[in-house]
């Protein structure tokens, strides 16, 4: 469902937007780790994820990464305020950022 998630944030889709996106394209499929043949979640799934996110606080509070954001990825005026839909694309956007920076310091 993360990855579900983050597909609907990339292309900026609605619940039912996301549903027919899984079952329309193959790459959203397999990216997801999802199958025609076993059950896609439905529109209120997705939903519910979304809300069970917000309601524990994932993806809050990355700071760090916002100037990262802001350079790398066309925010630069941005204020990080509104519903709660935008503030989790916003996280899910840092969480990325973390990543990217994290490459670039290797752990051998």
């Amino acid at each position: 469902m993360l990855r579900v998630h983050c597909v609907q944030s990339f292309y900026d889709l609605s619940d039912p937007g996301t549903e027919d996106l899984l079952y329309e394209v193959e790459s959203v499929r397999r990216f997801a780790g999802l199958r025609l043949t076993g059950p896609l979640p439905d529109e209120t799934t997705i939903l519910h994820f979304r809300h069970l996110l917000e309601r524990h606080g994932v993806g809050a509070g990355e700071g760090g990464a916002s100037v990262y954001v802001k350079r790398h990825f066309g925010y630069g005026k941005a204020h990080y305020r509104g519903l709660a839909k935008n503030t989790q694309r916003i996280a899910l956007l840092l969480g990325f950022a973390n990543l990217l920076i994290a490459e670039r310091y290797p752990t051998d």
